[in-house]
């Protein structure tokens, strides 16, 4: 049970194909890799999904276009595997875009809102999806049979980060670095029973291997012309029982992301990726990956793998970077433009 949490954590979703919508797809493609969302440019609408076939050891590139005869939108933000759907946040368009993972045609658009700006997306329960939304502070519920927003749940300003642990939902509130507070809603009625205080500008949420929430925090800039009056980052880690803050690690600096492994330990950027005890909260490695144009990176538990996103100059083509368990760099692979997340699927056997 452990290790099948640990892989719905990090967004890897063992499934049996069974479409919840309950329509029928006759077409098959590749269904083990990963996908890589690329962002694509702010209001050019070029945002992208790539698909990594490990048997292959390839990537290919603008999957859902070249079935579609249309992009995904403005900013390619987030993906939650659910059965044999895709469900893709798209930040600037507002939307969520539904795709079969056997055709990779779409099934349907889901309207987030005019100026929500939904951001992350997590599964609450059997059947209910969460999706942070950054403009409109507000997480919106989402049924995934009907594929309709059943309502919205008021939470802090500028929530980013969000993830399911037990019976709540942790929602980083950043505030675009004016707040620190993490919202907890019930998964069971949908409402919020706690507001916890963390650190300055919470972004990313993840939940380590006994069940605890680490909430990183990458600090206040006050006048981004005086750096004097920076605040330092940090992670805290809550009790997902008793719904309190248990112990924390100040980072200098400006931290961002955050990933789990299987192994016990942390992993957050600042300029290097670092690598931290997920129980002592000790730094064990401060250049796990030394590489530092690295905009995001995620660890594969099946294949023992870490896989880093080079968005070069946010306006080219960017790169995926294959690493081994020791964060040496292994291949790279051409991809879209600022790629940003990947999202790892693997059929049961």
């Amino acid at each position: 049970m452990r290790i099948l949490a640990t892989l719905i954590t990090l967004s890897l979703f063992l499934t049996s194909c069974a479409d919840p919508t309950g329509s029928k797809d006759t077409t098959r493609v590749s269904l083990n890799g990963i996908f890589i969302l690329n962002e694509g440019q702010f209001f050019q609408a070029n945002g992208s999904l790539s698909f990594y076939d490990p048997e292959a050891d390839s990537v290919q590139n603008n999957i859902f276009a070249s079935v579609n005869n249309r992009t995904l939108g403005d900013i390619v933000n987030d993906m939650l595997i659910v059965d044999s759907l895709a469900f893709i946040v798209v930040n600037n368009s507002n939307t969520i875009e539904v795709m079969s993972l056997n055709t990779w045609k779409s099934k349907g658009t889901i309207p987030a809102g005019d100026y929500t700006a939904p951001y992350n997306i997590a599964l609450a329960a059997p059947g209910k999806m969460y999706v942070s939304n950054l403009y409109a502070n507000s997480v919106s519920v989402i049924d995934i049979a009907s594929m309709d927003i059943e309502k919205t749940i008021e939470v802090g300003p500028n929530p980013e980060g969000i993830a399911v642990a037990g019976d709540y939902a942790f929602v980083a509130n950043s505030g675009f670095g004016g707040a620190k507070t993490v919202s907890v809603i019930d998964t069971h009625d949908d409402t919020v029973t706690a507001t916890l205080t963390v650190g300055d500008n919470p972004q990313a949420v993840a939940v380590d291997l006994t069940g605890r929430v680490h909430v990183l925090c990458s600090g206040s800039y006050g006048d981004w012309n005086d750096p004097n009056d920076d605040t330092n980052g940090g992670i805290y880690v809550i009790d997902t029982e008793k719904l309190t803050v248990l112990d924390s690690l100040i980072i200098e600096g400006h931290p961002g992301r955050l990933v789990m492994d299987d192994k016990g330990n942390g992993y957050f950027k600042n300029g290097q990726v670092v690598q931290y005890n997920q129980r002592t909260l000790r730094i064990k490695n401060d250049a796990f990956i030394d590489n530092g144009a690295l905009y995001n990176f995620n660890y594969d538990p099946v294949k023992d793998l870490f896989w880093g996103c080079d968005a070069k100059d946010f306006t080219q083509n960017g790169e995926l970077i294959k690493y081994d368990a020791t964060g040496k760099e292994l291949n790279r692979y051409k991809v879209g433009v600022v790629p940003g997340k990947t999202i790892f699927y693997y059929q049961e056997n």
